[in-house]
This record gives C-alpha cells, sequence and structure tokens, in this order.
C-alpha cells in the first residue's frame, strides 16, 4: 500500500490541473466578451481622413490629403476639378484660405493652452472657427485640434484643424462660402487689432499711479509722522505732504484746479 500511494497522486494530479485550467479559460472569455462588449458601447475616437467641402449649392467629399497635394502643387483630383468648375475663388478658397496660418503670440498661446475655454480668446476662437467648420456634436473635438495645431508651431489653419480633428465622426464638413468672410476676420483680428489693445492695455497700465487709500490719507489732527522726514519737501509741488501730492498727481481734475496762473498774468500785476 505504501508504494501504490505516490502513483494514485501523481495520476489525480493531471486531472486536478485540467479543472484549474478550464476554470482559467472560462475566465479568460468572459474577460473577452466583457472587453469586446464595452468596446461596441463605447464610440471610439479617431482622426478624421475626409471633408466634406460646401460652396453654396455645391458639394464634395475628399480626402485631406487631396486637399494638401493641391495646395502645394495647384493639381487637383478629377472630382475636385469638377467642384472648382473653373472658378477663380473656389481655387483659392480651397488653395489657399484652408491652409492660410494665424500666428498667435507665445503669451496668448499659453493661455489657450492652459484652459481654452477659460480664455475669452480661446472661446473667441472656438465659437467663430465653429460656424465653418463641423463634425461632433461636442466642441471638445474642436478644441483639442486646435490645441493640437497650436503646439505644433504656434499657428492654426483650417487643413490643420480638420488633419487634428478626433471624433467619433468619419468626416468633417468645411462651409467655405463662411469660412471665406468669418476666417479671415478672425485672422485680421488676432494678427492687428489683438497686439493693438494688449500693448495700448500696458500702457495704460504703467500710466496708472497707485493711489492711496482714504486710510492712508494723514489726519491733520494725527500726530505728525517721521516717516516722510527723510524726503525734502522743496522737491515736491508747493512742498505740500507727500501724501496730498500723490492725491493730487493721481486726479488730474484736482490736479487742474490746483495749478497756479500763467507766468503772464501775474506779471500783469
Amino acid at each position: 500500500m505504501f508504494l501504490m500511494a505516490p502513483h494514485f497522486r501523481l495520476k489525480s494530479l493531471p486531472r486536478a490541473i485540467d479543472r484549474r485550467l478550464s476554470w482559467v479559460k472560462t475566465l479568460g472569455i468572459l474577460s473577452v466578451g466583457m472587453g469586446c462588449g464595452l468596446l461596441f458601447c463605447i464610440n471610439p475616437a479617431f482622426a478624421v481622413e475626409t471633408v466634406e467641402l460646401q460652396y453654396q449649392d455645391r458639394s464634395i467629399t475628399v480626402t485631406l490629403d487631396d486637399i494638401r497635394a493641391f495646395s502645394e502643387t495647384g493639381e487637383a483630383t478629377t472630382d475636385l476639378d469638377t467642384f472648382i468648375e473653373g472658378s477663380e475663388e473656389v481655387a483659392e478658397l480651397v488653395g489657399r484660405l484652408l491652409t492660410e496660418e494665424i500666428t498667435l503670440s507665445p503669451a496668448f498661446q499659453e493661455r489657450i493652452q492652459r484652459d481654452i475655454r477659460q480664455s475669452s480668446l480661446g472661446q473667441f476662437l472656438l465659437t467663430q472657427i465653429n460656424q465653418f467648420i463641423q463634425g461632433s456634436t461636442e466642441l471638445t473635438a474642436l478644441e483639442n485640434a486646435i490645441q493640437a495645431s497650436l503646439a505644433e508651431n504656434n499657428r492654426i489653419s483650417i487643413l490643420e484643424i480638420a488633419e487634428n480633428y478626433e471624433a467619433d465622426v468619419d468626416r468633417v464638413t468645411i462651409n467655405l462660402t463662411e469660412a471665406g468672410v468669418v476666417y479671415r476676420d478672425v485672422r485680421g483680428f488676432v494678427e492687428r487689432v489683438l497686439p493693438a489693445v494688449e500693448v495700448a492695455r500696458e500702457f495704460l497700465q504703467d500710466a496708472i499711479c497707485d493711489c492711496p487709500t482714504v486710510t492712508e490719507v494723514s489726519n491733520p489732527s494725527d500726530p505728525a509722522d517721521d516717516s516722510d522726514a527723510d524726503t525734502p519737501q522743496s522737491i515736491l509741488p508747493g512742498s505740500l505732504p507727500a501724501s496730498t501730492v500723490s492725491q493730487i498727481q493721481c486726479q488730474p481734475s484736482l490736479a487742474l484746479d490746483a495749478a497756479p496762473e500763467p507766468a503772464t498774468a501775474q506779471l500783469s500785476n
């Protein structure tokens, strides 16, 4: 009996292994099934490869590569040539407008990259570009496409946005009629108006002085403060206390009212 026991255990061991392997196979099949179910339930986002171009009453579906080739070489495919129909305006919209770039300053790019929806410029770009580029119902796809385009070279173009557009749709629609007006208005605002406004704002910030608050103005009944003792009063206009001079300088109307009469008027007396 002692010699038969090891033989019995060796024969039982493969059966136990088989049972465990069957359980592993069952669990594996269930896991794969659940994973496939999740994939079917979730709409995957993928890069768009084709666009639908619309101009007035015509439309065509072309690949992004065909548009890129036409803008670089001027050679159009048969379908794209049919869509253009010999119109120089349409040819310019497809060949030039779609690749026309808008350059943003590093400061504005940083604001948009940080949070495009919290930036007033980012919201402006989203609402304007969404007028002629439409794909997913969610603005997130357009938001990500703009940020991806800016991350490459601080510039955006309609074609770059379309190339970086990732959504649960197989194509995006570009309305060339709207783009011809809106996109160039956006470019003019971003590249010319916005920098001028920024310069003006910085100039005004430097020109405005820091006026003291009401609590900072000295009260005549309070004891004399020696903090301004080191400041020669002779260098201040009219030998006034520094706090009073600060108030007058920060209020142009007060400064004009307190200004002395012209020298000619004093000589006449």
